[in-house]
């Protein structure tokens, strides 16, 4: 990771090249962690989980924060329909 905040990207080291490249868009990522089979890359993104697949470079969203952040909503156990 680079050391500006505002500029913060995820880059990689393949053992077969002599340089690094940065990961598209993972500007801003925060807390990166690999899968276990270390074929992504899932970090935060305001507030979002995102992974990237590490090969490709394909970068989607996986978890998205609950709208303007605040509260929770109770997700119903028998298979959705609105609450009563």
């Amino acid at each position: 990771m680079s050391r500006e905040p505002e500029d913060q990207t995820l880059w990689i080291q393949d053992l077969d090249q002599d340089d690094p490249r940065e990961l598209a868009g993972t500007a801003g990522a925060e807390r990166p962690f690999w899968s276990a089979d270390s074929r992504l890359i899932g970090f935060a993104l305001k507030g979002d989980l995102v992974k990237i697949a590490v090969e490709s470079g394909r970068c989607e969203v996986y978890v998205r924060q609950f709208p303007q952040g605040r509260g929770t909503q109770q997700i119903s156990s028998t298979g959705g329909g609105r609450r009563r």
